[in-house]
């Protein structure tokens, strides 16, 4: 059993900064200010609880953050495309730790760099799964959301310009409910 060695955790922490930082740069390229967060880690096991909380994308003109999670899943930048009826959201541990909660979770393909997004207001139709975490080798319990409540990265810059100021988008869709 593998289970989550410290070089396991290491290499994946550093897959997921990569996406992170892809969240980021694409969202500022789309006029919304943020950053990602600066990858580090634990000194030592007591270390261990300041990184509970970690936010991966933080806005910096809004209150808020963007959780970003990368898949080993080929989809595009269409909700219809995702390869199954669900999909994980993170784990009941680690979600239910955050506070406060993000205003999105970005689920990236590590395959195709598509991008679609989990609204946290879809929180009350979430279920739990156990499932089998191939990279880990553990079982783990995760929240899951419909593939039918996915929506498009654009969705989520509108919304958060709509949340930031309505007057800032060059559109002429109605406000957004993400």
């Amino acid at each position: 059993m593998v289970g989550y060695s410290n070089e396991l955790f290491q290499r994946e922490a550093t897959i997921g900064q990569t996406y992170a930082e892809k969240v980021a740069a694409e969202l500022q390229k789309r006029k919304i200010p943020c950053y990602a967060t600066e990858l580090e880690f634990a000194k030592n096991e007591a270390d261990r609880k300041r990184f509970e909380n970690e936010q991966d994308v933080i806005l910096t003109t809004q209150t808020g953050c963007i959780e970003v999670k990368s898949r080993r899943l080929a989809f595009r930048n269409d909700p219809t495309t995702y390869p199954y009826g669900t999909a994980f959201v993170d784990t009941v541990i680690g979600w239910d730790k955050k506070n406060p909660r993000p205003l999105a979770v970005v689920l990236v393909s590590q395959i195709t760099d598509a991008m679609l997004v989990v609204p946290v207001s879809t929180q009350p139709k979430w279920t739990q799964h156990a499932a089998f975490d191939r990279v880990r080798q553990i079982n783990e319990n995760w929240y899951q959301v419909k593939r039918s409540d996915l929506k498009t990265f654009n969705e989520l810059v509108f919304w958060l310009k709509d949340r930031h100021d309505p007057y800032l988008r060059n559109d002429s869709t109605s406000t957004i409910n993400l």
